[in-house]
Parts: C-alpha cells; structure tokens; sequence
C-alpha cells in the first residue's frame, strides 16, 4: 500500500525551484476547480489560482503538499494569520485551511484525509486550539 506524505513544497521538490513549485499547486488547484465547474459546484475561478496569483503564498510557504508514490496528488494552504475571514476569531489560539484540492486521479478520501490529519497535527504542534476553514 502506498501511503500519503504531506510536506512543505521546498523541501518536497529538493530545491527546484518557486516557479516550478507554483506551477504545480496551480495545476492542482485547477484540475480541483474545473471539476467542481463541471460538476455544478463551482467555488474558485481561474484567476483565482493561476500561478500569478498564488506565487506570493506559496513564496511565502504557506502551501503545502501530498504525495502519492512521489507524484503531487493534493495540496492545502495553511495560514497562523487569516483576518481577511476570521479577523474576529483569536490568530493567537487559531490556524486557518484554504485551498484543499485532490488531482482527480487520487480521488476517494485518503489525500484528502491526509492533508486534514496534517494540517491538525501542525496546529496541536504549534499551540494552536481551534483549526479554522472555509472548504
């Protein structure tokens, strides 16, 4: 059985670099966004995920990613900061998920679930009680 690891993009990739590393969260978001299009669930538009508009965040590390088999299969964005939508909750005690996204290949709950796991046990990690999202 293939197990699901989830790291940061620089240390995942050895030292490619941040172009190629938006390339690929932005083509996972993508895929994830054209499918809930095509689904009748639309939640992020191109823009919102072309590469121009995630490289500061994922230049300033705040993507993450899973593997399967060494292949992207998911990505997540975790945040210690969210005022834009939780600037009433306390960042002290909070961390914040955005831009959960599963290739379609790897579908069925695990990448998913794993990513989820990993975004807990960074929060329990780093001190923070409460895990905040808007997926």
């Amino acid at each position: 059985m293939t197990s699901v690891k989830v790291g940061s993009l620089q240390k995942r990739l050895n030292g490619k670099s941040q172009i190629q590393d938006t390339v690929i969260v932005s083509d996972v978001l993508l895929e994830a966004a054209l499918w809930l299009q095509q689904s009748g669930m639309p939640l992020w538009n191109d823009s919102e995920v072309s590469p121009e508009s995630i490289s500061k965040d994922v230049a300033n590390g705040l993507f993450f990613i899973a593997e399967w088999a060494g292949e992207p299969a998911g990505t997540i964005k975790f945040q210690l900061e969210d005022l834009l939508f939780w600037a009433d909750i306390s960042q002290e005690e909070s961390a914040f998920v955005h831009r959960l996204a599963v290739r379609r290949h790897y579908s069925g709950g695990k990448v998913s679930l794993a990513l989820l796991a990993w975004a807990v046990e960074q929060a329990q990690t780093l001190g923070r009680h409460y895990l905040l999202s808007l997926l």
